[in-house]
């Protein structure tokens, strides 16, 4: 091979070297693919509402989907507790609400009011269901008998994997069905703070005479009721 003929050899490798390297800047680049695990392809998802089919739902209890909360536990918790009320499992209901309330049921029980108040239950309705960031949740149930329906209203808490629930003392509502009280206001009522103050021109002996002699008079107190809430007048 002559000095020209390895001149042209050189030339050409050279050349063609940089084609090759041209040619790659040209190509376009790979797109990443998204990652893997086992053969499935990791895609972001969209937090999913649950349905109420998917709820374990007792027969007297409705539930309707536009009140269904984003969370499966609430959801279910919700129910729950919907169902204690409406099958009058005083047991159940006892595990799921907070120490006062227990003190309350155990009067009803006792006195057999839970018991004929329960079974007069045909619907519980969840009729409201309030969520904020940093509060507790608020649910009204639409509780119906034959006489018609009234507005129960419990505010509930997370307790690790369950939730503690306490009854609200709200206003009265009462409707001719359970659904006549959907979208109902939870409206906490109004107590009163303090007693009027003593008759100053009453001496101390006649006060305490007339203290003991009504205390003589006065009949034992009713466990007290909340509207809207637990109590021997209804629930």
């Amino acid at each position: 091979m002559t000095n020209q003929d390895n001149r042209r050899l050189v030339r050409f490798v050279l050349l063609s070297a940089l084609f090759s390297i041209a040619g790659c800047g040209e190509k376009e680049a790979p797109k990443p693919q998204p990652r893997s695990s086992g053969g499935m392809t990791s895609v972001a998802e969209a937090p999913r509402r649950v349905a109420a089919s998917e709820l374990k739902l007792h027969p007297k209890v409705q539930f309707p989907e536009d009140r269904l909360p984003e969370s499966p536990e609430m959801a279910q918790a919700i129910a729950d507790l919907a169902a204690a009320i409406a099958g009058g499992s005083a047991d159940k209901l006892e595990s799921m609400v907070a120490p006062s309330d227990r003190l309350v049921l155990n009067m009803l029980v006792s006195s057999g009011e839970w018991k004929r108040r329960s079974d007069a239950v045909k619907v519980v309705r969840v009729c409201v269901v309030n969520q904020a960031p940093d509060a507790p949740m608020q649910v009204g149930f639409g509780v119906e008998d034959a006489g018609g329906a009234f507005l129960m209203g419990w505010s509930g808490t997370p307790q690790g994997d369950s939730w503690t629930f306490s009854n609200m003392p709200i206003e009265p509502r009462l409707a001719s069905a359970s659904a006549g009280l959907d979208g109902a206001e939870l409206k906490l009522l109004a107590l009163p703070v303090g007693l009027p103050a003593a008759d100053k021109s009453m001496k101390p002996a006649e006060e305490k005479k007339e203290g003991v002699e009504e205390k003589k008079k006065k009949p034992k107190p009713a466990p007290a009721s909340r509207p809207g809430g637990l109590g021997p007048d209804r629930f």
